[in-house]
């Protein structure tokens, strides 16, 4: 899906530095409750590099709409976290579906898919 189809100003408004800040706790507490042990374990050992790796991805999602260019940017993680990665991408689409005006998550729920790791399904 190109970059083109998301309405950018809508992210834009929405991934403030508090909004990142709350997406980041939420998600990472989702994992870390997860009834997956091994995935709780790779997170707490590498939370630190997890968290940095999220807050990389809130950087260019925020660049992206700055600067809206057309090739397509994908980020590469920790092999050991990847299940990780998709729940944390998996419950910030939910949670902003649920919380946010329609319009709003629609867009954010494409910009998600949009930079989520690409091995999740």
């Amino acid at each position: 899906m190109p970059i083109k189809e998301i309405k950018l100003e809508l992210v834009e408004a929405y991934l403030s530095n508090e909004n990142i800040k709350k997406l980041l706790t939420l998600g990472i507490y989702d994992v870390l409750t997860s009834a997956d042990q091994r995935l709780r374990y790779n997170i707490e050992v590498n939370k630190i590099e997890f968290e940095k790796s999220l807050q990389l991805d809130f950087e260019l999602m925020l660049q992206y709409c700055d600067n809206n260019e057309d090739h397509i940017v994908k980020r590469e993680h920790l092999p050991s976290s990847n299940k990780a990665y998709c729940q944390f991408y998996k419950f910030i689409s939910d949670y902003v579906s649920k919380k946010e005006d329609q319009e709003v998550s629609e867009n954010l729920r494409k910009m998600f898919d949009y930079f989520k790791p690409k091995s999740c399904k």
